[in-house]
């Protein structure tokens, strides 16, 4: 039997790639603390901050129309940062709920204080 090789090119292309992190909702992205009455303010605990890393991908020479990609991405990790250490934020830490799939993966919600 014989065979025949042919050779197939393939030409990937490029995409640009984006992305910012929205506060979702009406809640401020930053807590004072109050000395004098010693809680801080928004209390996260009863109004929880909402973020979402909005990420996108475009083709520049418009072959195809791409937008928010959130839903594909995978291995999207947070991490908590008190002084210089940081932590991997994971599903047993309940002061964060992550939402890992739809459209909205990589939200997650701050349910505590900041740190002191």
């Amino acid at each position: 039997m014989a065979t025949k090789q042919r050779k197939i090119e393939i030409n990937y292309r490029l995409l640009q790639t984006s992305c910012n992190i929205e506060v979702v909702g009406s809640v401020p992205d930053m807590q004072v603390y109050q000395a004098d009455k010693a809680e801080y303010t928004p209390d996260y605990t009863l109004t929880p901050l909402v973020l979402f890393p909005r990420c996108n991908a475009t083709d520049p020479e418009a072959v195809t129309k791409i937008g928010a990609v959130n839903s594909r991405l995978t291995n999207m990790k947070w991490y908590e940062r008190i002084g210089t250490t940081r932590t991997l934020i994971t599903s047993t830490n309940t002061g964060y709920s992550i939402t890992e799939s739809g459209d909205s993966k990589g939200q997650i919600t701050m349910k505590k204080m900041s740190p002191s």
